[in-house]
Order: C-alpha cells, then sequence, then structure tokens
C-alpha cells in the first residue's frame, strides 16, 4: 500500500494513463474494480496489528477483576474471569466487562463481529452505547443456555429477545446488527435471528462484551453505514396495509371454514379455525389455509417471515409453490409437537424432515427457508433445523399457512434472490502448465506456514496486506462456482458436511484386475440390479500398500519410504440425470 488519505475534492470521473517527458513509459493489465465492502467500513478493527488504539476498557463487574484484554492471534482476547453477581440465569444485568469503542453519534449503521468463546459463560456486542447505563446488548451464554437482547435505559435493564439456545464452546460466530431508527435486526452466520422495535436508546458506540468469561476472543469487529446493509429484496412486505392484488387467499381445509385473513396492527393475522377434519399429529396433509404472494419463476431464494400464534395449532411456510398440489410446507403446531417440512407432489404428500418440539404461544419466531438448487435448508431463529437435496420442485412463489388456528400472526415477509460473493479473484495471471493444482487458502500469505515446494502446485491467498484473513466457507455446507473473465460459470460444486453423510451398509464393489476402475453395486430387494438414489455421495478408498497383515505374500509399496495406507474421499453428485 502506497498511500491511505482521505479527500472530497473528486467524487466522481473518469480513470487515466499519464507520464511525464518519458519516452519509455508502457501500460497493460489495467483493471478498475469496485472497491470492496471493508473500503466502505466506519470502523475497523486493527486486533491483527496488536492495536487497540480507540478502545476503552470499562470493569464493572465487582469480583474477580480486573480484566485483562489483550490482542493474540488476530483478536483481541479477554481472560479474566471478572463478574458480577448472582450466576444464576434470569438476572439481566450480568455486568463484566467491556471494550468500546467508535462514535456516540452513531444511530443507524450495521456492526459486524467475530465472536468465539472457549469458556462457557457470557459474550457478546453492545450497541448504541452512550454510557455505562444507557445501551442495547446482545449476549449468549452456554452454561446457562440463553441467547439474548436487553436494554439498560438510566441504569434499569429490560428483556427485549430471549431464547434457551446454548452457543458451541470452541466455535466462531459472526454476528450482525443492523440498526434502522427503531427496528433492531440481529443476525447470526447470516441468518435472521431476532427482530425488535424499540428506540429508547437512539445513538452510542459499540462494545465488546464478556461476563465470567476467562477465554473470549473477538475480531474482525466492522462497521458500516446503514445503506451498506442488503436492499436487493424480490419481496419485502412489512403489512402496514393490504395491497390490491400482492396476496392469494386459498382455502383448501373442509371444515370451520372459511379463512378470515385481516392486516391489523402491522400483521397479517388469520383468525379462522380452519383445518380438514384430521385432529391427529401423524398424518402430514394437514391442509388449511395459505396466503400466497405468486411468483412462479424464482427458483433460488431466501424466504425469512416473522410468525407468532396466539394459540396452538400449526403454523408455518409454504415456498416453490406452483399450485394448491405442488409445494413445500415448513411448519409447526405446539398442542401436537412437532416442526415438519413436508412436500406435495401432485396432489401426494410426503414428510422430508420433522422433529418433536412445541412452539412457545404467544411468542414470535423468525423463520427462514434457504433454496439453492436441489438443497433445501430450514431455521427457526438463526438455528438450522434441517438441510437436505430434494430435486422435485425447483421453482415456484411462498405462501403464509395456518391449520386450525384461530389466532396466526406474521408480521413481515422478506424474499432475497440468492447471491454470490466473490471468494478469490485471479488477476493479472501467468498461464500455469497444464496439470497445475491451486492451492486457495484463507489467510495471509506473510503468515502462512512455510511448505516444501510441491511440483505442479500454486498457492494463492484471500487475505492480504495486513488482514490475517478468517475462515469464511460455514462448516454447514457450501456451494463454490469457478467463474471465466466473461461471467460464464464454467464449473459448479456443492461441499457437504460429514456429518450430513450417512452410512450405506449393504455395498458390494467389483474391483477390475489390474485395480484401474471399480462398480459399486447397491442391492435392491425389490428389483434384481442396483438402486442408487439421486443425491450425494461420498466414497472413502483406502490403498493399503502394505497388506500383509490379510495377505503375507502381497507385495508392500512405498512412496519415497512410506508405506503406510493413503486415504482418499471421492464427492460424487449423483442426480436422476
Amino acid at each position: 500500500r502506497l498511500f491511505d488519505v482521505t479527500d472530497t475534492a473528486h467524487s466522481a470521473g473518469h480513470v487515466g494513463l499519464y507520464s511525464w517527458r518519458n519516452t519509455g513509459a508502457r501500460f497493460e493489465r489495467v483493471e478498475v474494480r469496485q472497491p470492496p465492502i471493508g473500503a466502505h467500513a466506519l470502523m475497523t478493527d486493527r486486533f491483527a496489528e496488536g492495536d487497540t488504539i480507540g478502545w476503552t476498557f470499562v470493569d464493572e463487574g465487582p469480583v474477580s477483576g480486573p480484566s485483562a484484554w489483550t490482542t493474540a492471534g488476530g483478536a483481541l482476547r479477554q481472560t479474566s474471569n471478572i463478574f458480577e453477581p448472582p450466576i444464576d440465569r434470569d438476572t439481566l444485568s450480568k455486568r463484566g466487562t467491556q471494550a468500546v469503542a467508535g462514535d456516540p453519534a452513531w444511530t443507524d449503521v450495521v456492526v459486524s463481529a467475530r465472536i468465539q468463546s472457549f469458556d462457557d459463560d457470557a459474550i457478546g456486542i453492545l450497541f448504541r452505547y452512550a454510557d455505562a447505563a444507557n445501551f442495547y446488548r446482545f449476549s449468549m451464554d452456554s452454561q446457562r443456555g440463553y441467547r439474548r437482547l436487553v436494554k439498560a435505559v438510566a441504569g434499569a435493564f429490560t428483556l427485549l429477545w430471549e431464547d434457551d439456545v446454548a452457543y458451541e464452546v470452541g466455535r466462531s460466530y459472526e454476528i450482525t446488527l443492523t440498526l434502522a431508527g427503531s427496528t433492531l435486526r440481529g443476525y447470526l452466520d447470516g441468518i435472521p435471528m431476532f427482530v425488535v422495535e424499540d428506540a429508547d436508546v437512539p445513538a452510542g458506540c459499540i462494545g465488546l462484551y464478556c461476563w465470567g468469561n476467562a477465554d473470549a476472543r473477538f475480531s474482525r469487529v466492522r462497521v458500516y453505514p446503514a445503506q451498506m446493509g442488503f436492499d436487493g429484496w424480490l419481496l419485502d412486505e412489512p403489512f402496514h396495509a393490504l395491497a390490491p392484488d400482492a396476496w392469494t387467499f386459498v382455502d383448501d381445509g373442509t371444515v370451520d371454514g372459511p379463512s378470515d385473513w385481516q392486516v391489523s396492527a402491522g400483521s397479517l393475522r388469520q383468525t379462522s379455525g380452519i383445518h380438514d377434519g384430521d385432529l391427529s399429529a401423524a398424518v402430514p396433509e394437514k391442509f388449511g389455509t395459505f396466503a400466497v404472494a405468486d411468483a412462479p419463476s424464482w427458483t433460488d431464494y431466501r424466504l425469512s417471515v416473522r410468525l407468532a400464534s396466539g394459540e396452538d395449532d400449526a403454523i408455518g411456510v409454504m415456498f416453490r409453490y406452483s399450485d394448491s398440489d405442488n409445494y413445500y410446507r415448513l411448519s409447526m403446531d405446539s398442542q401436537r409437537g412437532y416442526r415438519r417440512l413436508i412436500k406435495n407432489l401432485g396432489g401426494a404428500v410426503s414428510v422430508l424432515w420433522e422433529d418433536d418440539v412445541s412452539y412457545e404461544v404467544g411468542r414470535e419466531y423468525l423463520m427462514t427457508v434457504e433454496c439453492a438448487g436441489q438443497r433445501l435448508s430450514g431455521y427457526v431463529d438463526g438455528v438450522r433445523l434441517f438441510a437436505l437435496d430434494d430435486l422435485d420442485l425447483t421453482f415456484g412463489g411462498i405462501a403464509l399457512y395456518c391449520w386450525g388456528n384461530v389466532d396466526a400472526r406474521f408480521a413481515e415477509v422478506r424474499v432475497a434472490p440468492r447471491t454470490w460473493e466473490t471468494y478469490h479473484a485471479f488477476t493479472g495471471e501467468d498461464l500455469l502448465p497444464a496439470g497445475t493444482r491451486v492451492q486457495v487458502l484463507s489467510g495471509n500469505e506473510a503468515e502462512a506456514p512455510s511448505a516444501a515446494e510441491q511440483a505442479g502446485l500454486a498457492r494463492r491467498f484471500v487475505a492480504t496486506l495486513a488482514d490475517r484473513g478468517t475462515i469464511r466457507l460455514p462448516a454447514t455446507g457450501v456451494a463454490l462456482r469457478l467463474v471465466s473473465g466473461r461471467d460464464d460459470v464454467v464449473h459448479a460444486r456443492s461441499f457437504l458436511p460429514k456429518e450430513d453423510y450417512q452410512s450405506i451398509d449393504d455395498v458390494r464393489v467389483l474391483r477390475k484386475a489390474d485395480g484401474t476402475a471399480f462398480v459399486v453395486i447397491v442391492p435392491s430387494t425389490t428389483a434384481p440390479g442396483s438402486q442408487l438414489e439421486p443425491t450425494d455421495y461420498r466414497l472413502r478408498l483406502t490403498c493399503r500398500r502394505d497388506n500383509q497383515a490379510l495377505d503375507p505374500g502381497s507385495l508392500v509399496l512405498s512412496q519415497a519410504g512410506v508405506t503406510a495406507d493413503e486415504v482418499v474421499t471421492l464427492d460424487v453428485p449423483w442426480s436422476s440425470h
């Protein structure tokens, strides 16, 4: 980096190539790009450089202090157990220690940070921190099992949102908070977690918080202007009024109808007990009534809905809705104790996923569904319920659903298209020899461990300059594309986590005599031959260089003197084609 200055004289214009009395000037590979989102940040931490200038450390807990804030490994760490008694779950104040920074005048901003704890006590983020008595605080505690948003006004604490989810010790979480007027939104690893309306603390700094936590870590702390938040919605429905022709109401229940859909107090409400007559939990059809936002051409998108029920029957969402006989539906029923994903294909209903969790009557939930090709994922309050593959329905609109529910409420509906983020761009590259393997690392070349030169291997790094980088590909699976300079997708793959695979026991392998090929056969009891369902398969192959334990007369193979087994995995995205 040559310079980093601020100047407002010229806000727009062309680029040019310049020389002065230079008869040998040459220019090539000229590129003009939009700056990354980080260039728009109002604040960026410098923990990777060991710099905490601008941060003020405030201790409020009277026990096990003082705090111990240090920078290490690209993060700001706090290793004191400082806290305020009692150590129960329900006390809201929970004063400990915090690192505060930023502008007291910040109002509408987007705050993001990576937080990680190797202890099991409270860790979190403060925002609109006016002073020690006036602020908002999101925190989560693994030992006591909560995620919580509170506000402090004149020193008095009030609970704004809470659930009983415990964080995973050692796991890194990305927390994002978008603040726009009185609307406070929280996201966990990019998935909507809560939406709260409150205007009691209008402005303030940000802070990093922990209570009784002897190993809390914070990194990649960023603050952006609110206008940098996403706004490319396919549908953004706040239900201030019922727009004509925006929603179509469909009744497929035959008992206690018709439905009664009305907009009231910022919610779309349905107050009829319409259902299909079968009251048992085991029957998955559960036809009732639904409100359709018809968009039959939608394919890959994220649907997020704020919903609540004032009584204990079924409520949920439908997606990839083509007609009343073709859709997916995610619903939950408190009385019958289930959360369930079903598929209605040509009028035939089948269960794709379910559990036995009952929702809390009167509580608002954020239900989120993602459709990405054949991959379907569902979340409630940012916690993943399922991630599975289904090929049968590839496009369609969305709908709001209830069954037998006389007090169903839908406060907000948002649909976003699937978007792609550049992970690494290859620029100014010379042609590499055919067969070269390219390894892309998420960190910085300056801090990469030294590696012995390997023939045919080239390394590239996502992070540059002082940025240490971070793991950006989620552990829950990722879809990757290789895009040419003409924006053509030349290769695409989806990678799934290990726990998404299930072992297949009854498998036969027929190997070619010279070991250069094999056939996998899955016996079927319904017909002769093999049966492989369309899904993703992972083959784990073990080459025993030394197989004399099983075959004493066999030849021992070695590679550079190594005779240990070699294990290779091969992912096969099997389809019906």
